[in-house]
């Protein structure tokens, strides 16, 4: 197994959620369960953040969520110059599950990349034409695909919705991250983040007509 006792903790520049998982470390693989604009903005965090330090980001997009303007505005914010940051994040977008199968089981270099996200991983996977045992058997092989690349290091995030099919992979992937978190929509537009832990806290919009993910404050939980 790979010893990532010295090296250093990615983090999604979100204090509270960065707080409440310990941050991303090399070597490990995590799982955000959620379908909604928070859990799509801290993979897009992740990665700007992670390329602004100078690491090696693979992007696999399943939902059709990564938003390059997004990873800007984090950096400009920052006084980063996103242009240089962001030729360190490369980009695979999938549109089907066999596209998906393709770009992680061939795509992903073997070595030499720091992180690799990958969104709705499981979106591809409802596909009606898709069997529920043949989604299991696509996820199992992209989960040990994933998992080689952890064992040389690489810190792999996933974010999955757990909608249909997804709902019933969702255990399969669990038992095989590190750790899970579970991001849920509330009523009022906030947020409940859930460790696998059992500890959650509840976050809302200070001001309703912004959106930036720092424009939310914890609640007491």
């Amino acid at each position: 197994m790979f010893d990532n006792s010295d090296l250093k903790i990615y983090n999604t520049g979100f204090f509270l959620f960065d707080r409440m998982i310990g941050g991303f470390l090399p070597g490990r693989i995590y799982l955000l369960v959620g379908d909604n604009s928070l859990c799509f903005h801290l993979l897009d965090r992740l990665g700007a953040l992670t390329a602004s330090e100078g690491g090696e980001v693979r992007y696999v997009d399943g939902g059709h969520r990564v938003n390059p303007f997004s990873m800007a505005s984090v950096l400009r914010a920052r006084r980063i110059d996103p242009g240089t940051a962001l030729e360190r994040v490369h980009i695979a977008r999938a549109f089907t599950a066999y596209q998906m199968d393709s770009i992680i089981r061939s795509g992903l270099p073997p070595e030499g990349t720091d992180m690799v996200l990958v969104s709705a991983i499981d979106r591809m996977l409802c596909d009606p034409e898709v069997e529920l045992d043949a989604a299991r058997g696509m996820l199992s092989n992209w989960m040990e695909t994933l998992h080689q690349l952890a064992k040389k290091g690489t810190c792999v995030v996933i974010t999955a919705t757990g909608k249909g099919n997804g709902g019933e992979l969702i255990q399969d992937m669990r038992e095989k991250v590190f750790r899970w978190t579970t991001i849920q929509g509330r009523p009022g537009g906030g947020m409940r983040i859930v460790t696998q832990g059992g500890v959650w806290k509840d976050i809302s919009m200070v001001d309703p007509f912004q959106h930036m993910l720092d424009d939310f404050v914890a609640e007491a939980s």
